[in-house]
Formats: structure tokens, C-alpha cells, sequence
């Protein structure tokens, strides 16, 4: 059926498009696409509200912040974050609600941020990639956060408050 609305080189470009086989259409688009790291963080929070904080021996000029790391391939997020925080401090936490999704300005990476939790109140021990870590009060922390990692600090302090409220994922574009 004729439609005067459809322009006829898009018709024909998707037809075309149509009979590369898939693996070669997924070849060109991964080929043309932006690449971009993944990332995940935790606010990992103990049973007296403190927050675990971690100083980094790889990061740049803000070495401190929550524990997190890259997601490996074909690896799922909270797997991710689950294994890097074990290889950091070898706290076995549980990966709670996804809090925010943050994009960086300095380079392509896209972090996801998640609520976790430890029982009790275990005292992290110091891997090869930080220099220290420990649990702080959120009005007692040791250095200062991120603009995004403190707005993912105060959301999870609110939900840690309130734990029959919802958790809403928030997405914070870079400034």
C-alpha cells in the first residue's frame, strides 16, 4: 500500500539493511559505535549506618570514594560489584537496589551505583589496590565525595532510613 508520508530511500535502505545477516549488521553497528567503560559502585552501609570508604591507589585526584570497580565481559552488575568489593576488603556484602546511574565527563564510562549492606560490623581489610578503607559516619567521613557519589550517599542514607520505601533508580548526567 502506498504511503505519500514514507520517504522511499529509507524504505529501500531498510530492506537492504534486512538481508545482511545479523552477525554482519552487529559487526557494523558495534564498528560505528561510541565505546564506553562500565562501572559499578557501592554505598555499602553497616547495622550502625556507617559507610565503608575506600582510598584508592589508582584513582587520580579524588582517591577516595566507595569501593567499585570495572564489570568484566559476559559478567552481570551485581556479580560485578559483589567480586570487586570481596577483592578489595574482603567483605561479603549484599548488592541491594541500584541507586543511580552516573555517566563521566573526563572519560567514556557509565557507573552504576548499588545500596549494599554487611551484618554486623566487620572491619574491611586492605587489598593491593587501597591504601585503606574503613566504615565512617556519613557526618564523619574522611575526605570529601564526588558531587555523584555524595548525591548516591545522602539517596542511600534515605532508603537505609526507610527500608519499606521503594527505591527509585536515578540517572545523573556529568556537569
Amino acid at each position: 500500500m502506498y504511503n505519500p508520508h514514507v520517504n522511499r530511500s529509507k524504505v529501500l535502505l531498510s530492506k537492504l539493511w534486512k538481508l545482511i545477516p545479523t552477525a554482519l549488521r552487529w559487526r557494523a553497528m558495534w564498528a560505528v559505535s561510541p565505546r564506553f567503560i562500565v562501572g559499578v559502585a557501592g554505598i555499602v552501609l553497616n547495622e550502625q549506618g556507617e559507610v565503608l570508604l575506600a582510598h584508592h591507589v589508582y584513582r587520580g585526584k579524588n582517591a577516595w570514594g566507595p569501593p567499585g570497580g570495572i564489570v568484566h565481559y559476559r559478567e552481570g552488575l551485581c556479580e560485578a560489584l559483589y567480586r570487586e568489593i570481596l577483592e578489595e576488603t574482603c567483605l561479603h556484602v549484599e548488592v541491594g537496589p541500584l541507586l543511580q546511574v552516573g555517566t563521566g565527563e573526563r572519560w567514556p564510562h557509565v557507573t552504576f551505583q548499588f545500596l549494599c549492606t554487611v551484618e554486623g560490623a566487620p572491619q574491611p581489610r586492605v587489598s593491593g589496590e587501597l591504601f585503606e578503607a574503613g566504615f565512617y559516619p556519613p557526618d564523619a567521613l574522611p575526605c570529601t565525595l564526588e558531587p555523584v557519589q555524595a548525591s548516591a550517599l545522602e539517596y542511600a542514607l534515605k532508603l537505609y532510613a526507610r527500608p519499606e520505601q521503594p527505591a527509585a533508580t536515578r540517572i545523573v548526567e556529568a556537569e
